[in-house]
């Protein structure tokens, strides 16, 4: 069966799109598809929390102070050599699902935007260890088939940990590292500034 991407599904519920589209999308859904389910009621949560905070935009030197003190820097030191990604959702800022007691426990699911460049990262503590389970899929809007494939995707904690990987032919890439509060990614895109993403907000 096949999936609407994500991009699809925010659009679903901004009531975006074509009417054709949409009749699609939820003929779709009432045909029972599970992972489409979970995705519209991510977007459906995306949605209803924006709308309770309408126009809200913290000031740009709030927003630059607290990206440097997330990602160890001091405030105001300036670099030209990488960007950071803006968290544009969170599954853990979502309510839990009625009946649910509560998600903190469960996978997290991270949006993020840099640029053209969207990252979509899940977080699951590996059973039995101390180590967390990274995985996610790079898509370049500015790229004609979207995919981001053979970029360098690290994972840093602040104790000096590094796990590296690659992203695969689709953009997806998968890693383990120890958990430690404020662990970040770095993507190293071709053509692009190398991109970090804080994973701990």
């Amino acid at each position: 069966m096949e999936h609407f991407a994500d991009e699809r599904w925010a659009d679903f519920v901004r009531e975006a799109g074509s009417q054709e589209g949409r009749e699609e999308m939820l003929n779709h859904l009432s045909a029972g598809c599970n992972a489409c389910q979970e995705s519209f009621q991510f977007w459906q949560g995306v949605a209803a929390a924006s709308s309770r905070e309408p126009g809200y935009e913290p000031p740009a030197a709030a927003v630059r102070i607290a990206k440097s003190l997330v990602l160890g820097l001091t405030p105001g030191a300036r670099s030209t050599g990488f960007s950071v990604a803006d968290l544009i959702a969170d599954s853990r800022l979502l309510g839990a699902a009625a009946g649910v007691r509560s998600g903190q426990n469960g996978p997290r699911q991270l949006l993020f935007i840099s640029g053209t460049v969207k990252i979509d990262v899940r977080i699951e503590s590996v059973p039995e260890s101390t180590r967390m389970w990274i995985a996610g899929q790079i898509v370049d809007f500015s790229t004609p088939d979207r995919a981001v494939p053979d970029a360098t995707v690290s994972a840093l904690s602040p104790s000096g940990q590094t796990e590296d990987t690659k992203t695969n032919e689709f953009g997806e890439f998968d890693l383990e590292i120890e958990e430690e509060p404020r662990v970040r990614l770095s993507l190293k895109i071709l053509g692009k500034n190398e991109i970090w993403v804080p994973l701990r907000y």
